[in-house]
């Protein structure tokens, strides 16, 4: 049975190892989910100090994957994905899905339904919408979030030269 509940400071470890497990550079494909960014140990012990979305599943005594997600009161707004998110929703608070993991050997079992979940019940208690962003060459992220009632609200062009895609959910949600 898996187990889902707020991560603690003495999870980072499990956490980096799930994160470094579906690490786009650690991967032979882009088939599956990934992540693209490791923003590091002390990142995510900052953000379980502060942040109310960033759970763990546990699987046995296992931590097989995560979700992090934070109110938009604590973008960095010199992140230009977080930016665009700032001004296209002025008015308007909301939820940002920054990660979400799972282990490979755990995909396709709805783990990351589950977290998904857990956070659109935290999300409605405290009448919030949840928008996240991914790369577009990342299909199977695509796919998983309008599967779970994300629809994709605009493009964003990075100074790099790449681009992100962003989502906001509305189906499991009700204003």
């Amino acid at each position: 049975m898996y187990i889902i509940r707020k991560a603690l400071h003495s999870d980072v470890d499990k956490i980096l190892d799930v994160l470094n497990s579906v690490l786009l550079q650690n991967l032979p494909s882009k088939n599956n989910g990934f992540l693209t960014y490791n923003p590091g140990k002390r990142f995510y012990k900052k953000l379980i100090e502060i942040a109310d979305f960033v759970y763990v599943v546990c699987y046995k005594k296992d931590i097989i994957g995560f979700l992090v997600a934070y109110p938009s009161s604590m973008l960095n707004p010199k992140d230009e994905i977080q930016k665009f998110l700032i001004n296209h929703y002025k008015k308007e608070e909301f939820i940002y899905i920054f990660q979400l993991a799972v282990t490979p050997k755990y995909h396709r079992n709805g783990i990351g339904k589950k977290l998904y979940k857990q956070l659109f019940m935290d999300a409605k208690k405290i009448k919030k919408i949840v928008v996240t962003s991914a790369v577009p060459y990342n299909r199977a992220s695509e796919k998983f979030n309008l599967i779970l009632g994300f629809t994709k609200k605009g493009k964003i062009l990075r100074s790099d030269g790449g681009s992100n895609f962003v989502y906001e959910n509305i189906k499991n949600y009700i204003r």
